[in-house]
């Protein structure tokens, strides 16, 4: 790593730790265990948030930059991986990416983990259920969470993978994923608020889609911190190469 590139990533590294001590941006709560808070909607947390965006404008300028510049190349990776695997394609993708996050909001409103099962992976479903829902229920907070609008979707970062010839069995897709939405906890014997608030709220988070069976599964989200890691992580489509080049495309009946 060259001294220059350190310098960043330490500067970076700072600024959004400091960034998350000083002005907090989350806990645990909705799908994925998030919920935002309103640190930054009173008087003090306004002053403190406009001073660190005074002071690191460079530096949120270079993430938004880097940010844009891996989307862009991300989509055009999936251009190329569609010629292999038409779940590839980007309308397809955001399509389904629409779907499972309005299906998700909507089993965590009602408190029905049976409901998101189909759209998440095994693993990450029964770690929402046992770490979150049936957290929540056994300590008497029920989630209120209404999704209003699914604001954008973006790519951020692909890795594809195989079992069979073009079948991009265990790929996974990165997505940055901007939503309107209320969300908030409450006590149910109390009747009160114990995180969040009734208000709507436009939340940003990292969503990672998992390929399996033929269709795209949520398996994890994350805080929206972490999309300055995959936007400086290199598109991993090394085992699609030759197929890129070669023009090959892959056929679901050809699993049949």
């Amino acid at each position: 790593m060259s001294k220059k590139r350190a310098c960043y990533f330490f500067v970076g590294f700072m600024a959004i730790s400091l960034f998350m001590i000083v002005v907090p941006s989350v806990a645990f709560a909705g799908p994925g265990g998030i919920i935002a808070r309103e640190f930054a909607n009173t008087w003090i947390g306004k002053a403190v948030a406009a001073v660190f965006v005074i002071v690191f404008l460079p530096l949120f300028l270079y993430i938004t930059f880097k940010e844009s510049i891996a989307k862009n190349k991300t989509k055009k990776d999936l251009v190329a991986l569609a010629r292999v695997n038409g779940d590839f394609r980007w309308t397809i993708l955001n399509e389904r990416a629409h779907t499972i996050v309005t299906q998700v909001y909507s089993a965590w409103r009602k408190s029905d983990a049976e409901k998101a099962m189909a759209w998440m992976t095994d693993w990450y479903w029964q770690n929402q259920k046992s770490t979150v829902l049936d957290e929540w229920e056994s300590s008497g907070l029920k989630n209120h969470c209404n999704l209003k609008k699914v604001k954008h979707i973006q790519p951020l970062y692909v890795e594809y993978c195989e079992q069979e010839p073009g079948d991009g069995e265990g790929s996974r897709i990165i997505l940055t994923v901007e939503v309107n939405l209320q969300d908030y906890l409450i006590n149910e014997q109390t009747e009160k608020i114990v995180e969040g608030d009734k208000k709507y709220k436009n939340f940003e988070s990292i969503w990672t889609l998992l390929y399996e069976g033929n269709q795209w599964k949520l398996s994890l989200i994350e805080e929206s911190s972490m999309s300055i890691t995959y936007a400086q992580m290199k598109n991993d489509l090394e085992e699609a190469q030759g197929y890129i080049k070669t023009g090959f495309k892959y056929k679901k009946s050809m699993q049949e």
